[in-house]
């Protein structure tokens, strides 16, 4: 699962700097800019919370372990 929110990140960024890239350059209009430009950010705001998500479970399960080993 950690291969797959890498890759949405990379993708998102990918999408991100290639709308940036082709608005720049005039090659797509305004409404394509924004909706590819969100389209990535969404992407790596997904990846960004399942790594928050999977983080904030693995310390509490190794806080839960912690306190069982102490009783």
């Amino acid at each position: 699962m950690k291969k797959i929110a890498i890759v949405a990140a990379a993708l998102g960024i990918l999408i991100a700097l290639s709308a940036f890239v082709a608005s720049t350059n005039s090659l797509i209009g305004i409404k394509t800019f924004f909706r590819l430009g969100l389209g990535g950010l969404g992407l790596m705001m997904l990846a960004s919370a399942y790594f928050l998500v999977s983080s904030f479970l693995v310390s509490q399960m190794l806080l839960r372990q912690k306190l069982l080993e102490m009783e």
